[in-house]
C-alpha cells in the first residue's frame, strides 16, 4: 500500500518500476494519491506546493501504472490531503469494478483532464483570494480580533498566495512543539502553543488546517469553552460559521 507517497517522489517512473518489480505476480497494489478533480471542484489550490510534485487523476495515473504492466481494477475515496482516491493494481487485467467505470466516464464528461478547465480553475483561485481578504478587512475593521489555527505546509501556501502576513494575522496556533517560537515561512506570523494562542480571547479563529475543521473546531468548544466566530477558508467559497 503506497499510501499517499507517489505525489512527493521526484522520478515516478522509477518508483512505480519499483513497485512493479516488488509486486507478486498474483498481488494487489494499492496506491493513494489526493485527487486532482477533487483539488479542481473544491479549490484546493493551497495543497499546490513544493513538497507535491505531481497531482493525478484517474486517467494520468492509469496511464503510468499501464506502462509498468500494471492495471488499475478497483478504486474507492479517502479522506486523506481533504480529498484522496486509493486504486487497486494486479498485474494482469481483472473484471474492472462499477465504480472504476463510473469514475472514468465522470471524468471524461467534466473534462477535468483538459487544460481549459485548469484556466478557469487558476481564476477562481484568484477570485478566492480577493474574497478571503474582504472578508479579513472586514472582521478587523469592526474591531474583531483575528487568530490563526494550523501553521501545515499548505497553510503557508495559502497565506503567501493570498499576502496574509503578521499584519493581518499576528499569531497563528499549531500543536506541534517544535513550531512554537518560530514564524511561518514568508509571512513571519507567530506559531505558539494553542493555549497561548486562546489565551487572548479572539473573536474570531481562522482555521488554517480547513480540512481538519471539524476536529479543530470540536477542540476549541471542548477544551476552550470557544464561543466566538470561525473562518473556514477552503473548500471553495470562504466563510465564517459562529459557534452555534
Amino acid at each position: 500500500f503506497a499510501r499517499n507517497v507517489l505525489p512527493h517522489v521526484a522520478n515516478t517512473r522509477d518508483f512505480v518500476a519499483g513497485l512493479a518489480t516488488a509486486l507478486d505476480k498474483d498481488g494487489t497494489l494499492a496506491i493513494e494519491a489526493h485527487y486532482a478533480r477533487i483539488i479542481l471542484d473544491e479549490l484546493h489550490y493551497d495543497s499546490i506546493y513544493h513538497e507535491h510534485l505531481c497531482y493525478f487523476t484517474l486517467k494520468s495515473l492509469e496511464r503510468l501504472l499501464n506502462d509498468f504492466g500494471l492495471f488499475v481494477f478497483d478504486i474507492e475515496k479517502s479522506p486523506i490531503s481533504g480529498g484522496s482516491i486509493v486504486v487497486y493494481a494486479r498485474k494482469i487485467k481483472s473484471d474492472e469494478s462499477s465504480e472504476l467505470l463510473k469514475y472514468r466516464a465522470e471524468e471524461k464528461s467534466l473534462k477535468i483532464n483538459e487544460l481549459s478547465n485548469w484556466g478557469e480553475f487558476a481564476k477562481q483561485a484568484h477570485a478566492h483570494k480577493d474574497k478571503l481578504l474582504k472578508m479579513l478587512s472586514d472582521a478587523k475593521s469592526e474591531g474583531k480580533k483575528i487568530v490563526g489555527w494550523g501553521a501545515s505546509a499548505r497553510s503557508s501556501t495559502l497565506l503567501n498566495f493570498c499576502g496574509i502576513n503578521s499584519t493581518a494575522l499576528p499569531i497563528v496556533a499549531d500543536q506541534a512543539p517544535l513550531k512554537w517560537g518560530l514564524y511561518t515561512a514568508g509571512t513571519h506570523v507567530l506559531i505558539e502553543k494553542p493555549e497561548v494562542v486562546m489565551s487572548q480571547n479572539p473573536d474570531v479563529v481562522f482555521i488554517l488546517g480547513w480540512n481538519f475543521a471539524e476536529e479543530i473546531i470540536h477542540r476549541l468548544r471542548h477544551d476552550f469553552k470557544y464561543q466566538g466566530e470561525y473562518l473556514i477558508p477552503l473548500p471553495n467559497e470562504p466563510k465564517i460559521i459562529t459557534s452555534k
